[in-house]
């Protein structure tokens, strides 16, 4: 005996789902089923989870290679046995009596071929996503379902169809991969028309953006029109109307899809794209306005509530917390110190989410960003971002968009006037729009306090203490690079070793300077630069390179280049005499550099704090250069007293490193990041940082 009604559920890696939407399907009211599950060459679990079904009315039809799911319908429309045939998808929910009804209005209808009624959207987590007035307000065709059908796509799935009716209409057209389904409905609509079901909702169907609807539905320069040009180039279809009401129907499906891919990208979270659709919707279709039902829809549409998760009433008020940071192949000390930093806060803090968002310089990457950005609740820009060098306008963007989805900006500033004026120039908004400013160093917020074009952003400014994000391994790396050194060494009375990356800010070619004089000294020194040059728009390395040929000291300089291993790293400091930093502003409590090279047994020759305060956030900063640790140059220091310095220095027996807690400054910095991070209103520079000792 046939069953009453065949569901065909075409299924491409739909593992996550599957099991969910079988179970809705088996447990309806109407016992008296078939369902036939077209595997569409799934490469995931899915196989897995529909063998776990044992249900004597489950037929599994597994195909090698992913067709398409036209094609998987169709095959399950071949094997149906029941006079009735509903195709749902594989992460769609039927309502518990939606077969049992369906069946019943054909039954009670047996002129129509086909009967249809409302859904409602829900989230990939299964939370509601429709509203209650949007029903009462999505109104069915009771008559002429074709001439309704051409000009909009009112069914959504929650449609069952007698299956003589669908075989002679030849099944889905396999050669759609958008809008097959709208185009089936249409040759059906020519066979007769379709029982409106206006009171029932059928099918809780799964909006998902991954999913074929979005991904193929393309810009609104240039929609995804494969579909109407099929249902208005058949011929029944031409015959049945006239060619000005054709024009008119056409004209009012292009204006439906194209607002429904609208309201798509907002909902997605996609504000560049939105305001395109808005700003070519305005060109193209300013007929739209003529439709109160579609603007109302419209505007209820940008309502749901798909990535408006509702906050606690109590506990953190920040739950999801995003770092966009730009990974690099040479990750400089502002990466280091940001996955390091997030790494800390996930580990200290667990019931909040602290995560890392890397960010490209591709404008195609933005509509994937600003998803997250969207999800999140809290942004921080961690700058210099190296990438944004080349794409000035991408920051700007994803501020724009972080502020209409108004989402708390916060941002990680390591300097400020070291950066080229057109950087300056893209990453000033940020400064400004931001609601924390978070500092390593009372340097750069006096920096941001004294530039005029950024007002009063300087009492934005939060101090933070700057950890160690490099640390001496006991083991010992030779590489053919330090092999290099230590032959260049053997000819040499002493070797300077400057550490970290490479750039204007950090005053290298000084270095030569001091090169220069000790060779004109009869003193033979190699100086030696760990690390590698920072892509800048100065061209910095050419100047550096032009001062090196200009002293004729190109045997007395190696550039190492970046270096990955802390234990090679390491190895390598070892070879130095003594480690000189000239530091235009001083020492500072933001270098990172200084830090790793204190771990050493190496003198550390840097000029002197300019300010008496520049540490008093920094405790464990602090009681190193208390501790004597520093060789500090005088402020008024001449290339010949550096010299003299730095020679002393070089010549002292080695000393043991100091011993620094990084336990304690990492607590200390995660301690005043998620501080400043939670403030609802603008935090000043006077709050303290307290130092967390080890327990």
């Amino acid at each position: 005996m046939s069953p009453q009604i065949t569901v065909v559920i075409a299924a491409y890696n739909a593992a996550r789902f599957i099991r969910e939407t079988l179970e809705s399907v088996l447990g309806q009211s109407l016992q008296d089923l078939e369902v036939i599950v077209v595997d569409d060459g799934s490469t995931d679990d899915t196989q897995q989870f529909l063998s776990s079904f044992s249900d004597s009315r489950l037929t599994v039809l597994r195909q090698d290679n992913n067709s398409g799911v036209s094609v998987a319908r169709n095959a399950g429309l071949a094997l149906a046995r029941a006079p009735h045939i509903f195709f749902l998808d594989a992460d769609d929910i039927l309502a518990a009596d939606a077969l049992s009804k369906m069946v019943n209005t054909l039954d009670n209808n047996p002129d129509h071929v086909a009967c249809f009624g409302h859904h409602i959207k829900i989230a990939e987590d299964g939370s509601d996503l429709s509203m209650g007035s949007y029903i009462r307000w999505k109104l069915l065709p009771t008559a002429d379902t074709l001439r309704h059908l051409i000009a909009k796509n009112f069914i959504c799935g929650a449609i069952c169809v007698r299956t003589d009716a669908a075989r002679a209409v030849g099944g889905f057209d396999a050669t759609l991969r958008l809008g097959e389904d709208w185009e089936f409905w249409c040759r059906l609509a020519l066979l007769g028309d379709f029982a409106a079901m206006p009171d029932d909702i059928l099918l809780l169907y799964r909006q998902r953006f991954s999913s074929a609807n979005y991904r193929l539905r393309k810009s609104p320069l240039r929609p995804n029109h494969q579909a109407l040009d099929v249902i208005y180039s058949n011929p029944e279809i031409r015959a049945r109307f006239s060619l000005s009401e054709l024009q008119r129907r056409r004209r009012l499906a292009e204006i439906d899809v194209f607002w429904v891919g609208a309201r798509n990208e907002y909902v997605q979270g996609r504000m560049v794209g939105f305001l395109k659709y808005l700003t070519i919707g305005a060109l193209w279709y300013p007929d739209s306005v003529l439709r109160p039902r579609l603007v109302y829809l419209f505007f209820r549409g940008l309502q749901q509530p798909s990535y408006d998760r509702p906050r606690p009433n109590n506990g953190p008020a920040l739950e999801r917390c995003l770092f966009l940071l730009t990974p690099s192949k040479e990750a400089c000390a502002v990466e280091n110190f940001t996955q390091k930093l997030v790494s800390a806060l996930q580990s200290r803090y667990p019931d909040q989410r602290y995560e890392i968002l890397p960010v490209s310089g591709r404008l195609r990457d933005l509509p994937s960003i600003f998803r997250e950005v969207a999800k999140a609740d809290c942004i921080v820009f961690s700058l210099p971002l190296v990438a944004w060098k080349k794409l000035l306008l991408i920051p700007i963007f994803i501020l724009l968009f972080a502020t209409v989805m108004r989402r708390p900006v916060s941002v990680f500033m390591h300097e400020w006037k070291g950066l080229h004026w057109l950087r300056r120039l893209a990453l000033g908004p940020i400064v400004l729009l931001s609601r924390t400013i978070i500092v390593v160093s009372p340097f750069i917020s006096e920096q941001i306090a004294n530039d005029r074009w950024l007002g009063r952003a300087g009492a934005k400014c939060r101090l933070v203490p700057h950890p160690p994000t490099v640390l001496r391994p006991n083991e010992r790396l030779v590489t053919g690079r330090i092999r290099q050194i230590r032959r260049a060494a053997s000819n040499s009375d002493v070797v300077i070793g400057c550490f970290g990356s490479i750039y204007k800010g950090k005053a290298a070619t000084a270095l030569l300077d001091i090169c220069e004089h000790l060779n004109n000294r009869g003193v033979r020194a190699l100086i030696v630069f760990i690390g590698s040059f920072t892509k800048s728009l100065d061209n910095y390395e050419q100047e550096f390179w032009s001062k090196v040929s200009r002293l004729n000291i190109k045997d007395h300089v190696i550039v190492t280049g970046y270096i990955r291993s802390e234990t090679e790293l390491y190895t390598l400091f070892e070879e130095i005499g003594a480690f000189l930093f000239l530091f235009p502003e001083g020492l500072t409590a933001r270098r990172s550099s200084v830090i790793a090279c204190l771990q050493s047994d190496r003198p550390v020759v840097v000029p002197a704090p300019r300010s008496a305060t520049e540490f008093a956030h920094h405790e464990g900063f602090n009681a190193l250069i208390e501790s004597g640790v520093f060789s500090f140059i005088p402020p008024s220091a001449d290339l010949r007293a550096i010299a003299d310095q730095l020679l002393a220095a070089a010549k002292q027996a080695p000393r043991t490193a100091p011993v620094i807690d990084a336990d304690a400054w990492w607590r200390a910095a995660t301690a005043a990041t998620r501080t400043a991070l939670q403030e609802s209103d603008r935090p000043s520079l006077a709050a303290e940082t307290h130092w967390a000792p080890a327990e």
